[in-house]
Order: C-alpha cells, then structure tokens, then sequence
C-alpha cells in the first residue's frame, strides 16, 4: 500500500527552518566581554593550579639542588691537599721564589691554605704591584702576579749611609731586581735622584716626566753612542712653576746634554738633531755639553777652547 504524502513545509521535513539553519543562525549570536569571561571562567581554576605546581617544582630545584653542591663542595675541600699551584706573572718572578715567599707545600689542605694572607704578603713587596689568589677545587691553587716594569737602575743611597742596587719602575716605584739578569741589570740608564736618600716606599716625583723624556728620545733612534747612559734629576725637584728646572741625560758621545724639565721634549730633541748635524760638518769634533734648556736656542760646549761654542 503506497501512502500519498503532501508537501506542507513542515519543519521535520525540509524549508528554512532546518536544524542546520537554526544553528547558524544560534552562531550568530552577540559576544561581549562578560560572555566571554563565564566561558574561560571554568578554566581559570586549572591554569593557576598548574602555575602553582611549576613554581613549587622551580623553587625546590634552585634552592635545594644549589645546597647539596654546596655541601659536597665543602665536603671535598676539607678532605683534599694542595697538589698543585698554578703560577703566571707578567715579569720575571718563578716558581722557586714564588714557594719561598709562600711556603705552601703539599702537606696543606686546600681550605686551609690562607688565599687573604698570601694575596696581601705579595702585594706587599715593591716588585709586585697587584697579585690575585684562587682556589681551584678540588686541590689546586691559581697565583697571578703583576710587577713593576724596570725603566732605570739605581744605586740608592740609604738614610744609613750604605749603597743599595736597585731598580725604578715605569711607575717610580724603587724595588729589589729579584729575578733579573746582572746583563739587564747594567743595561739599564742609571738614574740619579733629586734627593740622593729615597725613602724605598715613596714613588719618585716627577717619574712622568723623566718617562716621557726617555719615550721622546728613544724614539729619534739615536746612533749607539748617543743611547741614554744616565738620567741626572738632581736639579729637578718637580715642582710645577717653579724656574730652572732641569733634566740632564749622559750618553758615550756627549757626557752632558741639558733638558728643561717642563719645555716641549720634541722640539729639544729636534734641536739636538740639528746640532748634531752642523757638529758632524765641522768633522765631529768631542762634545762636552749641550744645552738644550735655554729658550728657542741651544749652546754647546766643545772640549777644544779653540772651538768657539754656538
């Protein structure tokens, strides 16, 4: 039996009030900010437990993991030796001067080596300027030394009369000539003080100067014989203002050359070259002073008085 059915646009059969029309048409619905927070309120509660649990799970890895390297760190230090020390400088000073001064040996343990003391024992000697002490874990100590670099040689005179050899620094700093060779030694310029009695702990006045005179001249490249033999500061006190200050320089060539202590250096030393040049056309007759201190001149005195000085 066939049943006759009619198209009466019923809502179950077909039209536009299909269930698929009405929910497009429920997705259409007005969003605001309200809707939105009831539907991630549900969320929210989850989120912050999970922050919760990775900050717990940060905290007890920083603060509990750093205390057990610590006290295994401690654990090792106590128990090991000393093996080895790790030793650099940037001059001359060895391992075997070095383990006098220190006196660290094999028999220490590593945290009882004093690191404070030894720094402060290094720095306090004139060749040192500056020395870092490390442990390195678990049985070695790390020593670094920064000395004075030598500029001149000195026979200083002490305030009891006996004559020291010694050596001043770039920085004026007068100290013992541990480590370097009697050739180097000698090879340095000799320099003569202000004041032939020097307190060893005060830096010399005035070293800026007599450095920068030394730098200005050796870099003229001067023959052999010309090569700075001694710097003579007995007539400069290294007050600034204060007239006739002079730095003398003696050299195999010339005994005496005259230098004013705060006039340019390069236009004294181009003077001298001049010189030089017109004492070489009269046939390089013996020098005994030149005098470069005086004002935009210069004035040499020869060793024959038949020679007239210019």
């Amino acid at each position: 039996m066939k049943f006759d059915f009619k198209d009466n646009k019923s809502v179950s059969y077909r039209g536009s009030h299909s269930w698929r029309d009405l929910n497009e048409q429920r997705s259409k619905r007005i969003v605001t900010i309200a809707s939105v927070l009831r539907r991630i309120r549900g969320y929210l509660r989850y989120l912050i437990v999970l922050c919760l649990l990775f900050g717990g799970f940060w905290f007890w890895d920083t603060f509990f993991r750093a205390t057990n390297v610590t006290e295994i760190d401690s654990n090792v230090s106590s128990t090991n030796y000393l093996s080895k020390v790790l030793f650099k400088t940037d001059g001359v000073l060895d391992q075997n001067w070095l383990a006098k001064v220190t006196q660290l040996n094999k028999r220490m343990k590593l945290m009882d080596v004093d690191i404070h003391g030894i720094k402060m024992k290094l720095e306090a000697l004139d060749q040192i300027t500056k020395a870092e002490v490390v442990r390195i874990f678990p049985d070695a100590i790390k020593i670094e030394l920064f000395e004075e670099q030598p500029m001149c040689r000195l026979n200083l005179k002490t305030r009891s009369g006996e004559i020291e050899s010694k050596m001043v620094s770039l920085n004026g700093v007068v100290f013992s000539a541990y480590g370097y060779e009697d050739s180097f030694y000698n090879s340095l310029p000799e320099f003569i003080p202000y004041n032939g009695t020097i307190e060893i702990s005060e830096p010399i006045n005035g070293i800026d100067r007599i450095r920068l005179l030394m730098d200005r001249y050796t870099n003229e490249v001067f023959k052999e014989d010309l090569k700075i033999d001694q710097i003579n500061a007995k007539n400069f006190p290294a007050e600034v203002g204060m007239p006739g200050q002079v730095i003398e320089i003696k050299t195999k060539r010339i005994p005496r050359i005259l230098l004013s202590a705060y006039d340019d250096f390069d236009e004294q030393i181009n003077r001298l070259r001049y010189l030089l040049i017109r004492i070489s056309v009269m046939g390089d007759p013996e020098v005994l002073k030149v005098d470069l201190s005086l004002k935009h001149s210069a004035a040499v005195q020869f060793k024959d008085p038949q020679i007239r000085a210019f």
